[in-house]
């Protein structure tokens, strides 16, 4: 019985290590309206967007949201998770974790992090035309258009020459409400 026992020990001794799935899978993204209902977006890597970040923090939820606002150079007030969406990326092994969060302007001025180019507000309508990811736009507009907490599943889909995103999605599971 010693036996059997040591040898379960040591057959699933490297389970941990190749059944792990490599890097954070977990991004939060964080949709900040000011009074004037516009939406604060981040111009990263030459596209405007939800500003967000990927969860690789030992703090809390909320302390990770606020210093996201912080980083923008900004306060909020209210935030609540919006959606929870999971990304199957056509070319990455794992999918990813969306947390889209909604939240109030408190106070700041902007102020754009190293990462980005630059940070601004947007009208609504405004946003959805610059914003390239058609994902990120249904999402937004799902939970601007309810007021409830939501789930879904999409695909993201890639250039198979040159794995980069095309901006176009597919819907595994549509967004609704829980």
């Amino acid at each position: 019985m010693k036996i059997k026992f040591i040898l379960l020990i040591l057959l699933m001794l490297p389970f941990p290590l190749f059944c792990q799935n490599k890097g954070n899978s977990h991004f939060f993204k964080l949709m900040v309206f000011n009074e004037n209902q516009e939406i604060l977006l981040i111009n990263f890597d030459g596209s405007w967007e939800i500003p967000g970040a990927r969860y690789s923090d030992n703090s809390t939820i909320p302390n990770f949201i606020n210093s996201m606002s912080k980083d923008h150079g900004i306060e909020i007030k209210n935030s609540e998770l919006a959606a929870l969406v999971t990304f199957h990326h056509e070319i990455r092994d794992f999918p990813t974790m969306m947390f889209y969060y909604r939240a109030q302007y408190l106070s700041g001025n902007l102020s754009t992090p190293p990462w980005g180019q630059d940070v601004k507000w947007f009208l609504i309508e405004d946003a959805y035309k610059v914003i390239p990811y058609q994902e990120m736009n249904y999402i937004m507009k799902s939970i601007i258009s309810e007021n409830s907490f939501l789930t879904g599943a999409f695909i993201i889909e890639y250039d198979k020459n040159t794995s980069q995103r095309t901006g176009t999605f597919k819907v595994i599971d549509e967004l609704r409400r829980n």
